[in-house]
Order: structure tokens, then C-alpha cells, then sequence
């Protein structure tokens, strides 16, 4: 039984979800390096680019926040632009969103995070393993139009309408 609304629900206060993660990228072949208890950096391949997975899990909260940096810059004369965009795909997203980084490099960022305190682990697994494919589905699905921003190629309207545009298959 439960008895704080803090308490993980598959065990003692100190699991964490990070040592399931752990498995799941080893049976998915992806690179991972743990940092610390309560970090933890996984390099995963998407279809426009191998992107590097930030997972770090909050014990006080038993929350685990995904950060995906996008090896994009984004130029000072690129930044209002940038915000502009980024207002318009977060209105779209119903999981996560995309922000700068806080790090000397501008570069957009995916975040999300999900709260497990009461999840059995056979559930917190399969949330943890969603939580990473919609992360790099939504930087696959938005890389290219970032980084054509970041060129100047496009204002982001042109940007937001590439970026909204489904296609049937892939060729």
C-alpha cells in the first residue's frame, strides 16, 4: 500500500526508474552512460539525426524529466523568429515541448516529464519506453524545420507550415 503520495509504487522509496531504463537501452542497442543516481545520457538514432537523450529522475517529486538538445544553433538574429516557432508547435503538442536550452549553445529543446509515483513497474517500463520514442519521434518531426530556421532559409511561418505538412509514406 501507498502511504505517501511521493512513494514510488513498486517497492521502497529509492527505486528508480533510471536502473529500468538502463535495461531498455540495452535491448535497444542504444549507448547510455549514467552520471550519477539521478542522471543519466542515452545517444539514440532517428531518422534525421542521432540525438542525445538527457533522463534525469527527481525522487523528491518521483518524476522523470527527458531533455533532448537538438545539435542545432540557433543564431541571436534567428531568436524571435525561434520563439515565434516554438509557440506554434507547442499549441500543436499534446505531450512535451520545445524550448532553448539554458546552456551556452542556444539550441531547441525537447522536455517533457512524467510523474511515476504510482505506477506498478510493468507500467512505469512501458511509460519510460513511450516517453523516449514520442521524444525522438517529435525531434525527428521537427529537426529539419529547426535547423532550416537556424539557416536562415525560411521565416517561420514557412517553417511552421513545413512542420505541420503529413505525408502519406516516405520515399
Amino acid at each position: 500500500m501507498i502511504t505517501s503520495p511521493f512513494e514510488f509504487a513498486y517497492g521502497d522509496a529509492s527505486a528508480n526508474p533510471l536502473n529500468l531504463l538502463e535495461e531498455l537501452a540495452k535491448q535497444r542497442h542504444w549507448l547510455s552512460e549514467r552520471i550519477n543516481e539521478n542522471l543519466m545520457f542515452l545517444k539514440a538514432a532517428g531518422k534525421n539525426a542521432e540525438y542525445s537523450l538527457q533522463m534525469e529522475w527527481d525522487d523528491s517529486f518521483n518524476a522523470l524529466q527527458v531533455r533532448v538538445p537538438l545539435d542545432i544553433d540557433m543564431k541571436e538574429c534567428h531568436m524571435a523568429a525561434a520563439a515565434e516557432l516554438f509557440l506554434k508547435i507547442n499549441e500543436t503538442m499534446w505531450i512535451g515541448h520545445f524550448d532553448m536550452s539554458g546552456s551556452s549553445k542556444q539550441q531547441p529543446t525537447y522536455r517533457h516529464s512524467l510523474l511515476l509515483h504510482t505506477a506498478p513497474a510493468p507500467i512505469a517500463i512501458e511509460m519510460i519506453a513511450d516517453l523516449t520514442e514520442i521524444a525522438i519521434t517529435e525531434c525527428d518531426r521537427f529537426y529539419m524545420t529547426f535547423k532550416m530556421l537556424a539557416s536562415g532559409d525560411i521565416r517561420s511561418q514557412e517553417a511552421f507550415s513545413i512542420a505541420m505538412f503529413n505525408t502519406a509514406g516516405e520515399a
